[in-house]
């Protein structure tokens, strides 16, 4: 019994001892412009951020003017307006890198993350086409006829490096409000896996779309190249609110934060929820 209370007196002693201590912020970095990005209502933000083993920082925003800047970088004038950049920081908070993504057009970021190792992966949409070059971190791919795509996924290695792009489709600009990449998780092998929505029969490579509807598409982490598809017996189709994770044993696990008017299918289950999530 008195180990018990000498127990518990010594851990409300060490909850009150830390909740009295005041946070102290080693070092705080900014950027920004005067502008705000009007794609989607995505404003100037950071969007995601991710460390890796050597506690290095990763991030991901959305930007807008050709003034912003990010730490001591700025972005190049000919990328146009709506944008976005991904960053890497030191630990101790000294910039390592920026790498900016965008075209003539609106261009968006989805999603990202980052290995021990430092390779960050990238999801977002940046259009290529014949209305001036794009941009994907290091690499320009030139303004060409002999493609238009958007949604793309790409490899930045630790040292800022763009190791490959991957525009597996659907054609652009028409797939815009058709096809969707909403969020990107590794499964148990490194390999990218990336939440989709598709509203139409799309080949990707030696994998097709069959219908529309939401997909898990797998990428090879190597090369970017679509490895597998899994469609997701899930009704809807909204853009925002919607994310999912992939556990160690590769299962998915999908949520839903926007809620639905009407009644939800998620298979064979029938969820009610008018104002719910």
């Amino acid at each position: 019994m008195k180990t018990k209370q000498i127990l518990i007196t010594l851990l409300l002693f060490t909850s009150t001892f830390l909740y009295a201590q005041t946070p102290k912020f080693q070092w705080v970095k900014g950027g920004g412009s005067g502008g705000s990005a009007t794609n989607s209502g995505l404003m100037e933000s950071c969007k995601w951020i991710n460390t890796d083993a050597h506690g290095n920082i990763y991030g991901m925003s959305s930007i807008f003017s050709p003034s912003i800047h990010i730490d001591t970088s700025y972005k190049p004038s000919s990328y146009g307006f709506d944008d976005f950049a991904v960053f890497s920081y030191r630990c101790d908070g000294s910039l390592r890198w920026v790498r900016y993504f965008g075209s003539t057009t609106n261009d968006t970021p989805k999603g990202m993350f980052t290995d021990s190792n430092g390779n960050t992966f990238v999801i977002g949409q940046v259009a290529v086409w014949n209305n001036g070059n794009s941009y994907f971190g290091d690499s320009t791919v030139l303004a060409t006829t002999a493609m238009a795509k958007s949604y793309f996924i790409a490899k930045i290695d630790s040292t800022g490096h763009t190791c490959w792009l991957s525009l597996p489709g659907p054609a652009f600009p028409t797939s815009l409000n058709t096809s969707y990449f909403l969020s990107i998780k590794p499964d148990n092998q490194g390999n990218l896996c990336v939440l989709t929505l598709y509203g139409s029969i799309v080949n990707l490579g030696a994998f097709t779309i069959p219908g529309k509807g939401y997909y898990v598409v797998k990428f090879d982490k190597s090369n970017g190249n679509v490895i597998g598809l899994t469609k997701l017996d899930y009704s809807g189709r909204h853009t925002s609110g919607i994310n999912f994770e992939i556990d160690h044993d590769n299962s998915c696990f999908l949520f839903d934060g926007l809620g639905y008017p009407d009644t939800l299918f998620i298979g064979s289950n029938v969820l009610a929820c008018e104002n719910d999530s």
